[in-house]
């Protein structure tokens, strides 16, 4: 029997009047999005010319304001340099060097009124200008550059302008502060440091020189009459050692001082070249005897009172030194000093006293140092080993650290000359690999010039010569020319 066929039935789709033929009504088609992409594009290019204006403006604004801050920062060294010298021409130097410098393709122009002067306050981060009659006190000099309206030469934008804002004030500054240094004072104590006071220095300085400052130091130590002795000296012919203390009255006068004897200050007079030569043998007085304490009696175990007198040229020395000291004081520079001498006991060098801020501390004991305090001798190197290793363990990390190195004579420890001499430059280049500069000082004619400024080349340091041959007022002032120069060639540091 054959079975019933299956069929599948189709559902039939239903028809929207719209499809119907004949209906009148046209198929509905997608909506259009034109609109909606006009008003997304034209966002666009206000973004596009945003994002134009930042990066393009922006650029333009980073650059001006680094080459403004180029030009402070150079405003400020200039002018820091003399700052301490002459405030006003620290003022003109900021200004040329600000001068020099572009900024957004035009000459950056700083005013004077743009440069000041003032205190730094370190621990704050703070600057403050100083009154006019303080500013050879200060120690930070500050420059602002600016492309501003208020100057007249704001920065033009390029494509702010389309936003309304075509013009803005661009704006640097720059801080220099003195850098603080830790400085040790290197101090020739030989026994030639009072050779300008000795009858041997006549045919530099002159006989009615050298006598005036003999009657001084006569006086300083008390102007005191010994037996028939006064100051100005009396010629005896015979030489018989008693006959001259019986005329002199100097039996049973003690001897002042604890070396020495009047014994040996008559043989002396008898017999020294320097007495010979400049006319003065058998001539007894306080004259020949200051000469005397000076020459043959002169360290501090010998003659102990010779530190209060006026012997030259370490007096001289110490009012250089004392100037030195009382800038740095002033100041207020957060410099520190240390005081080293040559030659000290066992013929080395000797520290005085470390780095300190103490300034009159280090006036006592400059003064009360005599030529020869210690020895006669010259050990150059020994001064420049005690300050260097002075340095080494006591200078401050981001200090500078120099050494100030003063001598009127040639070194002779330790060994011969040549050994001594050797030995200083050898210290000298010790000093330079731990990059320490000397700043050497010669004085007087007899000088090895040639080793100081060796010295200070192999440093990178400065060589100061004062001549010989000088008055004593001339020494005094080439000296403070000297240490004053010293005192204000200071380093600096860019602090903002």
């Amino acid at each position: 029997m054959l079975k019933d066929p299956i069929i599948h039935r189709v559902p039939r789709r239903e028809t929207r009047p719209c499809d119907e033929p004949g209906s009148g009504r046209r198929p509905r088609r997608p909506r259009t999005r034109r609109g909606i992409t006009t008003i997304w594009g034209l966002a666009s290019i206000g973004l596009l010319l945003t994002v134009a204006a930042v990066v393009v403006d922006g650029a333009m604004l980073y650059g001006a304001h680094a080459d403004l801050q180029n030009a402070a920062d150079s405003a400020a060294l200039a002018g820091g340099r003399v700052m301490a010298v002459d405030p006003d021409y620290a003022r003109q130097l900021a200004v040329e060097y600000g001068a020099k410098n572009t900024a957004a393709g035009s000459p950056v122009a700083i005013a004077s009124e743009d440069v000041e002067i003032g205190r730094w306050d370190k621990d704050m981060r703070t600057f403050t200008p100083v009154a006019p009659s303080e500013e050879h006190l200060a120690d930070a000099i500050q420059v602002t550059a600016g492309l501003t309206e208020d100057s007249g030469n704001p920065l033009r934008m390029a494509f702010a302008q389309v936003f309304g804002e075509g013009e803005a004030d661009v704006v640097a500054r720059a801080t220099a502060v003195y850098k603080p240094r830790d400085i040790v004072v290197v101090l020739d104590l030989s026994g030639s440091m009072n050779y300008d006071s000795q009858i041997r220095h006549i045919p530099f300085l002159g006989q009615a020189a050298v006598e005036a400052n003999l009657q001084q130091i006569w006086t300083e130590l008390g102007a005191n009459t010994y037996g028939n002795m006064g100051f100005t000296p009396t010629y005896i012919f015979y030489t018989e050692m008693w006959y001259v203390r019986a005329i002199l009255g100097l039996d049973g006068v003690p001897y002042p001082y604890p070396s020495g004897s009047w014994d040996d200050y008559i043989l002396y007079v008898q017999r020294d070249n320097a007495i010979i030569n400049n006319g003065y043998q058998n001539r007894y007085g306080g004259l020949t005897f200051v000469n005397y304490l000076l020459d043959r009696q002169r360290s501090a175990s010998q003659t102990p009172d010779l530190w209060q007198v006026s012997a030259q040229p370490l007096t001289a020395v110490k009012n250089a030194v004392d100037l030195f000291l009382d800038y740095v004081e002033v100041a207020a520079t957060e410099d520190r000093i240390g005081l080293a001498i040559y030659t000290g006991p066992g013929g080395a060098g000797l520290l005085e006293h470390a780095l300190t801020d103490d300034m009159d501390a280090l006036r006592t004991i400059t003064w009360q140092r005599q030529a020869g305090h210690y020895t006669g001798s010259t050990n150059i190197g020994g001064g420049i080993e005690t300050g260097r290793l002075e340095l080494d363990a006591n200078g401050r990390q981001g200090a500078q650290k120099t050494l100030v190195l003063l001598t009127d004579g040639v070194a002779n420890l330790p060994g011969s000359a040549s050994e001594a001499r050797g030995f200083a430059l050898d210290q000298a280049q010790y000093a330079a690999n731990s990059n320490y500069a000397i700043a050497a000082i010669s004085l007087g004619a007899n000088v090895d010039t040639d080793l100081m400024q060796q010295i200070a080349d192999t440093t990178g340091g400065v060589h100061f010569h004062v001549p010989g041959g000088q008055t004593v007022a001339d020494y005094e002032a080439d000296l403070t020319d000297v240490f004053r120069q010293i005192a204000r060639e200071r380093p600096l540091r860019l602090v903002r």
